[in-house]
């Protein structure tokens, strides 16, 4: 395969940029920065495309990383490649939003692919992977730590025992365990014994069913009663609270119905009639004629004391207790005439003014009452009148009011009976309801337990068709142990007849870049390198930096004229000099010239690759990159 010349469209910083390869070695020099990197990676997504990444690692991807600086350019570009004597265009698109690939020969403009697995094709069925791992050294990709001897390790084990780096054995021996560990996991040697033990559960649930008898149709019954005599109190009470709610009507608007005790009331009223009565006729006339008896009393009561006291003063002398030792004398006497007559008459006053004072106090009292009367008259019989009619009435408005309340009371005791016997059949409905839901779900478990039964009878039958698989299973079973062991033994066999070729073909190799330093490679069945010098082993990875590099190249080329015989593919080293003393540079690049079939690519920042090429009078091509 040979790479022409390139048509760059947008990627990175090159924008609408041409070059031309040719054949042999193609020196690509710039400094730091100048774009050799990014043309690399331009080569390869010409032949293997470039996926985005996902999620936040698509910030940091080589698709961001390499997106046209310009953003009104086309991402993408094309190369002219010539593979098995003919011509072929790559067109790419690598936007993701207008992905596309063409391949198709330049002078007829006919298409050759229109897939990357076509293209894969034409390349000589090089996969992007192989391609990373044998001809194509990126900047900085040489580990210098036992990890590139591992990378190398595994990567040399798939392409030796598959033809591809695409290939882990390894991942394949693990699917063929996985595989054998599938086929064991379908016996189920244990199926017939479960099927025996849910068929004698199901036998068992059968025999509940029928002892169940008639006992859901009974608890139906009784709920369906239970619901009628719920609907009867329902509307018994819905009855009463309408003659409830008439009566407490009546009561409202009756006249009495702001007494707050009304028996206090009506006592009251009988107690205001009696004192009218009492207060009026022949009482009130009885009551005056009391009053004179009684002025005339103490008009008599107070003249027989003033009368007794006069005589007394004017026959003084008569009087016995004058001749006694100790003789009263006469002006005492008259004192105590005077002061008698004083208060006698001191006392007719006050009694009489008292006898007035009751007597206006009953007269306003009598008033008060008649008013009383006359207003609580006025209020519930629209009559002012205080007769004895009046009073009857009065009387039978309160007996009304009683009747009104004893009904309304009634009523609400039936109400309230109602409504304890309503609550009554509620709580045995519910109950009954309970009872219902619990046989309902026991005889859809039970139900549920018989499609088991039938289920179980599909699956003994399928158990049965596996217990006659288990021959087949057992030989498919014995098949991928044999698989496990053919390709263990496979890749013992191809190891053998392919380390005697990498080994002699390494060492070939580096003795001609190292000057003959080293005696031998030898890379084992783990594909271990080793170096033979001076009588010694030593491991790879005991070696300096540089000569790692050496090693890796000079594998990366076997493998290729190994898997690829036939073929002649370009090898693209970008910066891989770097640690190479002059010496040894020398030896490479003459060794390339010389004996590398296909094109060299030398990206590089320093201009002793052309100096010494020019020195080796080694005919090349130089890109300047700026």
């Amino acid at each position: 395969m040979l790479l022409k010349d390139i048509h760059i469209s947008g990627f990175g910083k090159y924008i609408h940029r041409d070059m031309s390869f040719s054949e042999g070695i193609n020196v690509i020099y710039g400094e730091n920065g100048s774009g050799k990197s990014t043309l690399h990676a331009y080569l390869k997504s010409m032949l293997f495309g470039m996926e985005r990444g996902r999620g936040r690692a698509a910030g940091h991807d080589a698709y961001s990383h390499y997106y046209p600086w310009e953003g009104q350019a086309t991402y993408g570009g094309s190369l002219t490649i010539s593979a098995g004597q003919e011509d072929y265009l790559i067109e790419r698109c690598l936007d993701t939003k207008n992905r596309s690939l063409s391949v198709r020969r330049p002078e007829s403009g006919q298409s050759a692919a229109s897939s990357q697995e076509e293209l894969d094709a034409l390349l000589g069925h090089i996969t992007e992977e192989t391609y990373r791992n044998t001809i194509s050294i990126e900047q900085l990709k040489a580990a210098t730590d036992g990890s590139l001897s591992e990378s190398l390790k595994n990567h040399l084990s798939s392409i030796t025992l598959s033809g591809t780096s695409t290939l882990d054995v390894t991942k394949a021996l693990s699917s063929l365990q996985e595989k054998k560990k599938g086929l064991k996991q379908q016996l189920e040697p244990e199926a017939s014994a479960k099927y025996q033990e849910v068929f004698a559960k199901i036998c068992e649930t059968e025999d509940k069913l029928k002892s169940l008898g008639k006992q859901p149709d009974t608890l139906a019954s009784e709920i369906k009663q239970l619901e009628n005599s719920l609907d009867t109190e329902d509307k018994k009470r819905c009855f009463l609270d309408k003659d409830i709610e008439s009566l407490q009507e009546s009561v409202e608007n009756h006249t009495l119905a702001s007494v707050k005790d009304i028996d206090l009331y009506q006592e009251r009223l009988r107690d205001a009639y009696t004192a009218h009565r009492l207060a009026s006729g022949d009482n009130a006339r009885h009551g005056n004629h009391s009053f004179r008896l009684r002025n005339v009393f103490l008009l008599l009561f107070s003249f027989v004391v003033f009368l007794a006291l006069a005589l007394g003063s004017i026959f003084y002398e008569e009087l016995p207790f004058t001749n006694t030792p100790f003789p009263l004398p006469k002006l005492p006497f008259l004192i105590l005439f005077f002061a008698g007559a004083f208060f006698s008459l001191l006392f007719m006053v006050i009694l009489s003014a008292r006898s007035k004072k009751e007597d206006s106090d009953s007269a306003a009292m009598a008033m008060e009452t008649e008013q009383f009367l006359k207003n609580e008259y006025e209020t519930h019989l629209g009559v002012s009148d205080i007769t004895e009619e009046n009073r009857i009435l009065m009387k039978k408005k309160f007996m009304e009011y009683a009747v009104l309340l004893d009904s309304l009371k009634k009523k609400q005791e039936l109400s309230d009976a109602s409504l304890k016997a309503t609550v009554a059949v509620q709580e045995k409905l519910r109950a009954a309801r309970t009872e219902m839901e619990h046989w309902q779900k026991q005889a859809w478990e039970f139900e549920q337990a018989c499609g088991v039964l039938s289920a179980l009878e599909e699956e003994k039958q399928a158990l049965f068709q596996t217990m006659e698989n288990n021959k087949s299973l057992t030989e498919k079973i014995e098949a991928v142990t044999m698989a496990e062991k053919t390709i263990t033994t496979l890749a013992s066999k191809i190891h053998e007849a392919f380390s005697p070729l990498l080994n002699n073909r390494v060492s070939e190799i580096m003795d001609a870049v190292t000057g003959g330093l080293y005696d031998r490679f030898h890379i084992d069945e783990n594909l271990g390198v080793t170096v033979r010098s001076g009588g010694r082993t030593i491991p790879l990875e005991s070696l300096s930096r540089g000569t790692i590099e050496q090693v890796y190249l000079a594998l990366r080329i076997s493998a290729v004229e190994i898997l690829f015989p036939g073929h002649t593919l370009p090898i693209l080293l970008d910066d891989t000099f770097a640690y190479y003393d002059d010496t040894r540079l020398n030896n490479t690049l003459k060794w390339l010239a010389e004996y590398y079939p296909g094109q060299v690519f030398l990206f590089t920042s320093h201009k002793r690759e052309a100096a010494f090429l020019s020195r080796l009078k080694v005919p090349y091509r130089l890109l300047v990159l700026t």
